[in-house]
């Protein structure tokens, strides 16, 4: 019981993360099928396996999310334009979170291990133009089940590792933030460039003054403290003062 628990609140921190970071990016898992094959499934109200063709997002960080066909891959309609499915999903997440990663799995006897989450996600597809599927991760990925394989290598270090990512989780809902705002293209394109810098030092100079401005956002609802603590570290990167 206590590992299924440690498992969950672990799943549930990269459902966070993927969330933030594709927030950030404007991630979206684009999917190109049949269009023949989509109206017969809305008409019958039935289920077919999915077929399909991942169109690539190229972002300023690593992360990315690759399909991986599994047995349970099944489009379903459910309403309206929307659609189901169940996928395969690897994961490729910045290196300052995979690194945390390869510290509670990494051994001599797997240096050429590759450190991507692998899992399968219920995601909510919205169809369109012409049979194209897009499932918008920072709303649509709402849940994450790691396969059996990354449970072997991690099951004993979930907790730490939800520990360990604690200090990243504030800055990464910041940046999140911050992509919600009307903010210029330029702004938005340093502030990805600058995110590796920036969970490099919420991982190396943990401060206690930080934890105080989040806990403050977290107590008046608002980011404002966040806001101005990011304004007098990072200003520099922009153009334009950020409002």
């Amino acid at each position: 019981m206590e590992h299924n628990s440690d498992r969950k609140a672990f799943e549930a921190c990269i459902v966070e993360i993927v969330q933030c970071l594709a927030g950030l990016c404007d991630t979206e898992i684009g999917i190109h099928t049949d269009p023949n094959q989509i109206a017969s499934l809305a008409n019958e109200g039935g289920s077919q396996i999915l077929g399909y063709e991942v169109a690539p997002t190229p972002q300023h960080f690593q992360f990315d999310c690759d399909l991986v066909p599994i047995e349970a891959a099944y489009l379903k309609h459910k309403e309206y334009d929307h659609y189901v499915s169940r996928v395969g999903l690897r994961i490729h997440l910045p290196s300052q979170i995979e690194n945390i990663l390869r510290a509670q799995f990494s051994s001599s006897l797997m240096d050429q291990v590759d450190y991507a989450l692998t899992g399968h996600s219920d995601l909510e597809f919205e169809m369109v133009y012409d049979g194209l599927l897009v499932c918008f991760l920072t709303t649509g990925f709402d849940n994450f089940t790691v396969d059996g394989m990354t449970d072997t290598m991690l099951r004993h270090s979930y907790a730490q590792i939800v520990q360990d990512l604690d200090p990243l989780m504030p800055w990464l809902k910041f940046a999140r933030f911050l992509a919600q705002q009307h903010y210029t293209h330029e702004q938005m394109e340093n502030i990805q460039k600058r995110l590796p810098s920036i969970l490099d030092n919420a991982l190396q100079n943990k401060s206690i003054a930080d934890a105080h401005v989040f806990t403050l956002c977290e107590l008046s609802g608002s980011f404002d403290p966040a806001l101005r603590l990011f304004k007098k570290r990072y200003g520099d990167l922009f153009v334009e003062e950020l409002e």
